[in-house]
């Protein structure tokens, strides 16, 4: 059995030959995709004589946008392509493994899915994710924060979308989502037959993907309600990445050694975000072996 990461990166490219290297020293192959906005020189650059596979359809990637659903289809594809992955970990370019080589691979290997998928039910806050039109892959429906409101104006693309956000909002305004919606981390650990099934989905199930296209945040959720409503619930467990969101700002960035406490007494192979100035802490964890 073989783990393939794939891996979403849009800055940090030291983090990111770093996190490569450290996933090979594993065996851990790693496919990657650099948001298209985005030269990809210096990440290419980074992964030098690491074997990293980069995907050339890349997407341009908008922060809680289903172009993160987009571009993290197309690693799975290019990752699906080497027959013998056994293993999927989808993760962010600033993460690193907080355990050993071999308990990373023991853990990413097991015969389960990693991913969260918390039902959000009707009425709740998480739920008007879905429930609502929203367009946040063009500049008037942007959610980034700190975005001028000057620059949140209609393009002759969104003009000519209006159609099709018509039929979906009459969707959404005629009734509740007709699946189960999960809301969770967008980070996960699939076996390969599970990606193959959520990729099945957002191919052959439009009715589905269109909630999602013109949902909030569909990162967070998409993979998470296709693991809900269609994979086997007794084989998945939560999210294999830590993130410390009790913090102002959130997420936790991890700087220095004096962060190691955060890594105990945790089920997690990973964590995210690491500063790419944390080179003691990233020896650190280097050392566990």
């Amino acid at each position: 059995m073989t783990v393939c990461a794939l891996i979403l990166a849009h800055h940090k490219p030291r983090m990111l030959g770093r996190l490569v290297n450290r996933l090979k020293r594993a065996g851990i192959a790693s496919v990657i995709h650099i948001d298209a906005k985005i030269d990809e020189t210096p990440f290419r650059q980074s992964c030098e004589g690491t074997g990293a596979t980069f995907v050339d359809k890349r997407v341009e990637v908008y922060w809680g946008g289903f172009s993160m659903v987009e571009a993290t289809a197309n690693l799975a594809h290019a990752g699906l392509r080497d027959e013998g992955h056994t293993h999927f970990c989808h993760i962010s370019g600033d993460t690193y493994p907080i355990v050993s080589d071999e308990k990373l691979v023991s853990s990413l290997t097991e015969d389960l899915d990693f991913i969260d998928n918390y039902e959000a039910k009707p009425g709740g806050q998480a739920y008007k994710r879905i429930a609502h039109t929203f367009l946040p892959d063009t500049r008037i429906g942007a959610l980034s924060h700190g975005m001028p409101h000057e620059e949140r104006y209609v393009t002759a693309d969104v003009v000519a979308m209006f159609e099709d956000i018509a039929r979906v909002h009459a969707v959404k305004a005629a009734g509740p989502f007709p699946w189960r919606y999960a809301k969770g981390a967008n980070w996960w650990s699939l076996r390969r037959e599970s990606l193959v099934a959520c990729l099945g989905i957002l191919k052959d199930k439009p009715d589905f993907v269109d909630w999602f296209r013109y949902a909030s945040n569909p990162d967070e959720s998409f993979f998470n309600s296709a693991a809900l409503s269609f994979l086997d619930a007794a084989k998945c467990r939560p999210c294999p990445v830590l993130s410390v969101w009790n913090v102002v700002p959130a997420p936790y960035e991890f700087r220095s050694a004096d962060d190691m406490h955060h890594f105990n007494n945790t089920r997690c192979v990973f964590a995210r975000k690491f500063s790419s100035e944390a080179t003691d802490l990233l020896a650190l964890l280097d050392a566990q072996g």
